[in-house]
């Protein structure tokens, strides 16, 4: 399972990037739903999560079946 940190979120517009490793830009999508999955209503960058990465029908890349590695602060 990859892990990285949250490096952007929008609540505004419900999705952020997390920071991987492998992929294109270095970053991968991820959606509100998933942190409300996990309990974390308002997610803040530099958290680290363990993630699964999965194919979007566009091609794009998303983060899923998040989970909590460090809340600590950068």
């Amino acid at each position: 399972m990859p892990e990285g940190r949250l490096i952007n979120y929008n609540p505004d517009r419900g999705f952020g990037f997390l920071s991987c490793e492998g992929v294109e830009r270095g970053r991968v999508f991820v959606h509100v739903n998933e942190f409300e999955k996990i309990g974390q209503f308002f997610p803040r960058s530099h958290h680290q999560y363990g993630f699964d990465i999965e194919q979007r029908q566009d091609g794009k890349w998303r983060a899923i079946n998040l989970r909590v590695v460090d809340d600590s602060h950068c």
